[in-house]
């Protein structure tokens, strides 16, 4: 009987997916009950958070958008143009 080829199997796999994106899934799962729990312990604090508002748009969400936003165009610009020592620096547009 045969065993399927001569293909050797002796070589360790590399995953493909970096240390961020492995168990990404469990991570999310635990943040999301994480606040769901500390929402139920301290009621007053999230509304008062979610009371800190700017024309209706919740200042705590539009200041995460707006860091995260930045952090994206960063690294696009880091990744695109390399480490701007020795050139003018990236123009990030927020």
């Amino acid at each position: 009987m045969s065993t399927g080829g001569g293909a050797s199997h002796d070589t360790a796999q590399v995953s493909p997916l970096g240390l961020f994106e492995r168990r990404l899934s469990v991570r999310v799962a635990l943040c999301i009950a994480a606040g769901v729990g500390l929402g139920l312990a301290m009621p007053g604090l999230f509304r008062a958070v979610a009371a800190n508002e700017a024309a209706h748009v919740n200042l705590l969400v539009a200041t995460t958008c707006r860091a995260a936003r930045f952090c994206i165009c960063f690294d696009i610009c880091q990744t695109t143009f390399g480490d701007p020592g020795d050139r003018a620096p990236c123009r990030v547009v927020p």
